[in-house]
C-alpha cells in the first residue's frame, strides 16, 4: 500500500506540473496572438487563426494515433503462447497501419 501511495503522490505531482505548464503555455499563446493581431492586417490574422486551428487538429490526430499504436504494441507484447495466430495477425496489421 505504501508503494501505491508513493506512486499516487508522484502522479499527482506530475499532474500539477502539467497543469501549470498548460496554464503557462496558454498565457504565452494569448500573448503571441495579441502581438500578431496588433502587427497583422485583419485578413492575415484570420489566416493565422485558421492555421492554428488546423495545426491543433493535426496535433490532436497525431496524439490519438500515437496512443492507439501504443495500445496495440502493449497488447502485442503481452500476448501469451495461448493467443491465436488470428489475434496476432490482426494486431500486427493494426500496427502496420499505425506506422
Amino acid at each position: 500500500i505504501t508503494s501505491l501511495n508513493h506512486k499516487l503522490a508522484m502522479l499527482n505531482n506530475a499532474k500539477e506540473s502539467l497543469l501549470m505548464d498548460i496554464k503557462h503555455n496558454n498565457v504565452l499563446g494569448e500573448d503571441v496572438e495579441a502581438r500578431i493581431k496588433d502587427l497583422c492586417k485583419p485578413n492575415e490574422f484570420d489566416k493565422y487563426k485558421m492555421f492554428i486551428g488546423d495545426l491543433d487538429k493535426v496535433v490532436n490526430l497525431l496524439l490519438s494515433l500515437s496512443g492507439r499504436l501504443a495500445r496495440v504494441e502493449n497488447v502485442l507484447s503481452g500476448l501469451g503462447e495461448d493467443s491465436t495466430d488470428e489475434e496476432k495477425n490482426l494486431l500486427n496489421e493494426k500496427r502496420k497501419i499505425g506506422r
